[in-house]
């Protein structure tokens, strides 16, 4: 049974209805955006969250287990990113200095997989969860 290695509780502020995570030790992408854009997506060093919210804070809760961790309940979505240092930053491109930094682990390829609670039910409080563990 996977067990939880590390939590970071933190309320980064969304930019153009968008939360970064990145590992600014590489080559940065850009988030695919428009109304096809999935809501949640992966790409080497990031993982990025389509939020609700645009100017506000967003409770993003980020957990690296040392396998894959069971399910939990709320929308899901999941994939696969390499990391270069195997540190993430959570929003450090707008929330600078505040950025919650995550060691997820060595570099390399993790699983990533997010869970969302009123990203469109707007009479719920919007928050997420983003899970890693090694691939």
């Amino acid at each position: 049974m996977a067990q939880l290695v590390r939590a970071h509780d933190t309320a980064p502020l969304a930019d153009h209805h968008m939360v970064d995570l990145l590992d600014d030790a590489g080559e940065l992408p850009w988030p695919d955006v428009g109304p096809d854009a999935p809501w949640f997506q992966t790409k080497p060093n990031a993982a990025f969250l389509t939020t609700r919210a645009s100017g506000e804070r967003v409770p993003v809760r980020v957990e690296v287990w040392d396998g894959e961790p069971p399910a939990t309940a709320g929308e899901s979505a999941s994939g696969v990113l390499t990391l270069a240092s195997g540190t993430i930053s959570v929003n450090f491109l707008v929330d600078a200095e505040d950025a919650v930094d995550v060691e997820v682990g060595p570099p390399g390829a993790y699983r990533a997989r997010a869970y969302a609670v009123g990203r469109v039910d707007q009479a719920q409080d919007e928050s997420y969860l983003v899970q890693f563990w090694p691939a």
